[in-house]
């Protein structure tokens, strides 16, 4: 029987000793990941030449700052990331659940992305970061975009019109339009606040894609495994 998330109960046998060996190597490895990046962000303060507090503590509070400062854009970075996590999550139950190779790369590489524009988002890579550091103008991140999502509307497009792609047009309207403003006026307020509503739109259509997905995949899963048990055996 395919089973998506392992269940199993805890009797007074299974105790804490039992579940510390069974996760061990679980918790090794999500261990060495937080002391990989805490030690980058230590190796980062050394580079920058700043104590390593001012990378690890919470910006309002270093820069003594009114706590609504940049609400919009903070709020639109927890929803990158949970878009992000939303794909991240319907891909690991399509894989276990074995629905077919392309609905789990298509929520893979959804995944990817919405990291990648939440990173971007947070740590102002495509206005900052890039262009002081990388030499590489906004300009040109905006066409490296812009030529991800071709390519991801080309490799994906049967499955996107199958979905309910007109929360996803709308969402790609609004982000047009903001990447429109940043790069030819300033009006910084009408930028945002698309950027916004097109993450808005954005995470409600992979909450609803991913909702369908799943279901799909786990209907078919159970009904497959239903023949196999239904087949007779062969003496």
């Amino acid at each position: 029987m395919i089973t998506l998330v392992q269940r199993r109960p805890l009797r007074s046998a299974d105790g804490a000793v039992r579940q510390f060996t069974r996760l061990c190597p679980l918790l090794a490895a999500a261990g060495a990941g937080i002391l990989l990046l805490v030690a980058g962000v230590y190796a980062l303060s050394v580079y920058q030449g700043v104590e390593p507090w001012m990378l690890t503590g919470d910006p309002t509070a270093l820069t003594d700052s009114r706590w609504w400062l940049g609400l919009l854009s903070n709020l639109g970075i927890m929803l990158w990331s949970a878009a992000a996590a939303v794909c991240a999550l319907g891909t690991y139950l399509l894989f276990r659940a074995d629905a077919g190779r392309w609905p789990t790369l298509f929520l893979l590489m959804s995944t990817g992305m919405r990291l990648a524009l939440a990173i971007d988002d947070a740590f102002l890579l495509h206005e900052e970061v890039l262009p002081a550091h990388l030499g590489i103008p906004e300009k040109a991140v905006y066409s490296a975009y812009a030529a991800m999502t071709v390519a991801y509307v080309l490799v994906f497009g049967r499955m996107l019109v199958a979905t309910e792609y007109v929360i996803l047009l709308v969402s790609l309207a609004c982000f047009a339009a903001s990447i429109a403003i940043d790069l030819f006026t300033y009006a910084m307020f009408i930028e945002d606040a698309l950027k916004f509503a097109g993450i808005v739109f954005w995470v409600l259509y992979f909450a609803r894609t991913v909702a369908h997905l799943v279901e799909k995949g786990l209907v078919g899963a159970r009904a497959a495994h239903s023949d196999v048990q239904r087949t007779p055996r062969v003496a």
